[in-house]
This record gives structure tokens, sequence and C-alpha cells, in this order.
């Protein structure tokens, strides 16, 4: 994806796409993320109900939307970097990934409130966090799956996830 000049984030339908995340965020943080409904978003964001689930499939894929869009852009992103150092590359994306995040605190804060309370949505981060974990660990260990330079991906991966989860927790707990 790229970036426009006022750091939005450049793709098909992009600004509809983040105001149904908005406004299904309000719903949940308002009424509870059990009781709002698909219809309710859809109606809510002046939609019909077929487009929303055409669109998006389901609550838990409106409120990640944009966590699958971003993880994307760093798959991207790690794709095309050089070869020269792949740790600074690495660190690179995390703070991608957490420029992403502070950015729009309406929308994480929120978000972050719901994911703690709500164990399927927690369940759903974790495995987030998993494949970002896995995306940098391959790019660390340049296609090895066994062996030092393997381990040493692994760690330096499982390194950086704990940090910017750290980094980024303190910041939702005091943005």
């Amino acid at each position: 994806m790229e970036e426009s000049t006022d750091g939005e984030r450049a793709r098909p339908g992009g600004s509809a796409r983040s105001a149904v995340v908005a406004v299904a965020v309000r719903l949940f943080t308002e009424a509870g993320y059990e009781a709002t409904t698909m219809d309710d978003i859809a109606a809510a964001a002046g939609m019909s109900r077929r487009s929303l689930f055409r669109r998006f499939g389901s609550k838990e894929d409106i409120l990640f939307a944009e966590h699958d869009d971003l993880f994307e852009t760093v798959e991207r992103f790690l794709e095309a970097a050089p070869d020269d150092d792949p740790v600074a590359t690495v660190r690179s994306a995390a703070r991608m990934v957490f420029q992403e995040y502070v950015r729009s605190p309406e929308i994480t804060v929120p978000r972050f409130r719901l994911v703690r309370a709500v164990p399927r949505l927690r369940d759903r981060e974790i495995a987030m966090t998993a494949r970002y974990q896995a995306a940098f660990s391959r790019f660390l260990a340049r296609g090895e799956t066994a062996g030092r330079r393997a381990l040493t991906g692994e760690a330096l991966a499982a390194s950086v996830i704990a940090a910017h989860n750290h980094v980024l927790r303190s910041w939702l707990h005091a943005p």
C-alpha cells in the first residue's frame, strides 16, 4: 500500500473501510461487543447488511480489518527490503506497526479494551501477534528452518515482538 502525503494508507475504499471500523468500535463501546449486531453496524454506517457482510464477513473481521491490512503492508515491506541489515529492517517494520496503532487512538484504545474484555477477540489478537513473529522470524532466518540462523531469527523476532508489545501496551494505558 502506498503512502499518501497525509499519512493515510492508500487503498481502494480505505477511508470508507476506516469509517465502518470507527462506527463499529463506537457501537461496541456504547452497547457492548456481544450486544451489537451486524445490522446495527450496517445501519449506523449507512450501508446495507449484505454489503457489510460482503466487505467484512463478521464483527471480528470489522474490528481487525486494519490489523489485517497492516500485516499485508509489513509483509510487502519485508519482501522489498534489501538484505544488508535484516535486524534494522525488522525494527523498522515493528516501528511501522506501532506508528499505525498510535495514529488513531480513537480506534486503537477502545479496541484494546474490547480485546481485553472478550476472550475470542483476545485469541485473535494473539494469533495476529504470532503471524508477525513468524514473518519476522522467516525474514531474519533468511529462509533457513533449522540451525543457528533459524534459532537466532526466532529469538530476535520474539524479542522485537515482546519489546513492541510492552511499548504499545504502555501507550495504550496512557496515550
